[in-house]
C-alpha cells in the first residue's frame, strides 16, 4: 500500500524514522494470539512511533518514482 506521490513545483524526497518508545498497552481489549488454551494478550500496544519527513530532492527524470509504503512493518490478525 503506498501513500500519493507529493504534489508540487520541485522534486520531493522523503526518509521514514522510527523511534522505540516504552512499551504502552493502549486498550483494555485483550485477544488470543494462538490456541484457545492460551492466555488473553492486550490487543493494542504502542512499541514504536515512526514519522515521514519529507525535503526538497534532485530526481533523475528518467527514475521511475512510485509511493511512499505506509506500512513499515506486516501487522498479522490471527
Amino acid at each position: 500500500m503506498f501513500l500519493p506521490n507529493p504534489r508540487g513545483q520541485f522534486p520531493v524526497g522523503a526518509t521514514t524514522f522510527k523511534l522505540a518508545v516504552p512499551r504502552r498497552t493502549l486498550s483494555r481489549v485483550k485477544v488470543r494470539s494462538g490456541t484457545s488454551s492460551e492466555k488473553l494478550k492486550p490487543a493494542l500496544v504502542l512499541e514504536e512511533v515512526a514519522f515521514t519527513a519529507y525535503y526538497p530532492a534532485d530526481v533523475p527524470r528518467k527514475s521511475n518514482p512510485r509511493g511512499l509504503g505506509w506500512l513499515l512493518r506486516f501487522v498479522g490478525i490471527l
